[in-house]
């Protein structure tokens, strides 16, 4: 009995000392698609932080290291008319995590995150749903969430493009 006590205790120390730092992304991808034409990209070079005492969270993801299955995409995803890869080299997103959960007690809870994005030269205040996971091995959070082009000022792929909402796919995990 007494090692037990002793294994929860250590157990919960651990997973309180998880939520009092920050942690780096140790693994993850984020894909994105576009329904109505079928393109889709996706990346694991990126960078996030998050810390579960304040509850915030940071993304920079670098555009040029979306890797399509055409090359000729991901040349024109890159140029000038879209993307513009060489004078907006990153998306970003910094926010804080929305939730009435203890993330200091390991569990798997559904979030909100709120907060500000940038993408190409545009700003916006954005919020998405979520799950987080703590663990005494770390934290993963996943999250599907919908983009409107326009909005960040981004072009079609092509001229007759309408796919205007696209679709993004996020897991991180945290050590």
């Amino acid at each position: 009995m007494k090692n037990r006590f002793i294994l929860l205790f250590a157990l919960s120390l651990f997973t309180f000392n998880l939520s009092a730092q920050t942690l780096q992304k140790s693994e993850g991808n984020i894909r994105f698609i576009s329904d109505k034409k079928g393109f889709n990209a996706e990346t694991t070079s990126f960078k996030s932080e998050i810390n579960v005492k304040e509850k915030t969270i940071s993304f920079t993801v670098f555009i040029a290291d979306f890797l399509f299955k055409k090359k000729k995409m991901q040349a024109h995803f890159n140029n000038k008319g879209l993307m513009n890869s060489s004078l907006f080299p990153e998306a970003t997103f910094k926010g804080k995590l929305i939730t009435q959960a203890d993330l200091s007690v390991a569990g798997t809870y559904d979030i909100e995150v709120k907060g500000i994005i940038k993408i190409r030269d545009v700003e916006k205040e954005y919020s998405a749903k979520g799950t987080i996971k703590i663990t005494s091995a770390g934290v993963a959070v996943s999250s599907e969430f919908m983009i409107v082009r326009e909005d960040f000022n981004i072009k079609g792929f092509y001229a007759s493009m309408t796919d205007d909402i696209i679709k993004v796919y996020l897991v991180a995990v945290y050590k």
